[in-house]
């Protein structure tokens, strides 16, 4: 779960710092992190230019980290649906690009905080990206209050927690097949 928080890192580390491309694709390698990358993340690691599009879509990875550092007791403010992760916060617990995460990964804890409490916030947000999914296809007409964009990373990344370790045959889930239609 760590590497896939420091995935998502890459991924906002990236575009706030293109110049450091070559060097953080190293420090993935070396970190043993490149090879858990799905093939969409691989590609905007790539030579080819990010359309504007592509370069917000990759903006909401802070979403993502915030929803695995809050798993693992990282991040300790309450999730609102209508305000985006402190990623600041996150980032002064966390060791920075460049460093080594050995120490870091092998002090992380799966779940700090009550299970419980991680299968009621996927489905609240399930219940958020549901309702959206309807209006989009005119079922429904009620509006929920939220920010769509960060429900949906965030409820698609809780989705991909809840499977974490629990595929066919027993391997974590890539991030390119999580899926959000539940």
């Amino acid at each position: 779960m760590g590497k896939r928080l420091y995935a998502f890192y890459s991924i906002v580390y990236l575009i706030e710092n293109p110049e450091d491309k070559a060097k953080l694709i190293l420090w993935l390698k070396k970190e043993t992190i490149w090879d858990e990358l799905a093939e969409s993340e691989k590609y905007i690691f790539g030579g080819v230019s990010l359309s504007e599009e592509e370069i917000g879509e990759c903006f909401w990875a802070i979403e993502r980290v915030g929803i695995l550092a809050w798993v693992l007791g990282i991040y300790n403010k309450d999730l609102d649906p209508n305000e985006p992760t402190d990623f600041d916060e996150i980032y002064e617990e966390i060791p920075k690009f460049g460093e080594s995460l050995d120490d870091f990964f092998t002090k992380l804890e799966f779940i700090k905080i009550d299970k419980q409490k991680i299968f009621l916030e996927n489905i609240f947000y399930e219940l958020i990206t549901s309702t959206l999914r309807d209006i989009s296809f005119g079922l429904q007409k009620t509006i929920p209050q939220c920010d769509s964009y960060i429900s949906f990373e965030r409820h698609k990344t809780l989705n991909w927690v809840r499977n974490y370790g629990y595929s066919d045959k027993n391997q974590i889930i890539d991030w390119d097949d999580v899926a959000t239609d539940t």
